[in-house]
């Protein structure tokens, strides 16, 4: 005599238990996703993207030239919380640590999705080459930056993405 098994009672079936279950974890992960999407905003809006790849470019020739006469940019901006001003420093300088004194340098701050929050801070140039401002952003989540300094007429940029902290919130070490 053959065994019977009785399907009619679905949920008791470990294969429909075991897709169901999977089901619930990937629609758990997509969901966790989108959420954190929206939070972080991540990417920049770029409107017109020939120009930026030329900007690109530009940007890699001028970091080029900078390596090859043995200078770097310097960028100090310390952990950074929603609405609170923090004291940023800039610099050029050599390989021995000599700061190349720039004629004028501006921190561009870009968040990511939202240009409405996009701005700039001009630096003020102190008696020892250096730059420093006062840096606010107003929200939490990942923002990018860039510093220009120009000396003369070449311009030299240096990128980085930054994330901001909710406010109130202690930094995790």
């Amino acid at each position: 005599m053959k065994a019977h098994k009785d399907w009619s009672r679905p949920l008791k079936n470990p294969f429909v238990i075991g897709w169901l279950v999977m089901l619930v974890l990937v629609l758990s992960v997509n969901m966790f996703m989108v959420n954190m999407a929206i939070v972080t905003n991540p990417g920049l809006v770029k409107n017109d993207l020939d120009h930026a790849e030329a900007s690109v470019v530009e940007i890699l020739r001028r970091q080029q030239d900078l390596e090859a006469k043995g200078w770097s940019m310097d960028l100090q901006i310390p952990l950074l919380q929603e609405k609170k001003p923090v004291d940023i420093q800039a610099r050029i300088m050599t390989r021995d640590g000599v700061t190349i004194v720039g004629d004028e340098a501006i921190l561009f701050y870009y968040r990511p999705a939202d240009q409405s929050q996009d701005g700039q801070v001009k630096l003020t140039r102190q008696p020892d080459g250096s730059f420093t401002g006062e840096l606010t952003l107003p929200l939490k989540g990942k923002w990018d930056v860039v510093l220009e300094i120009k000396k003369g007429e070449m311009t030299y940029q240096l990128g980085r993405s930054l994330w901001v902290e909710e406010a109130g919130k202690a930094a995790q070490p």
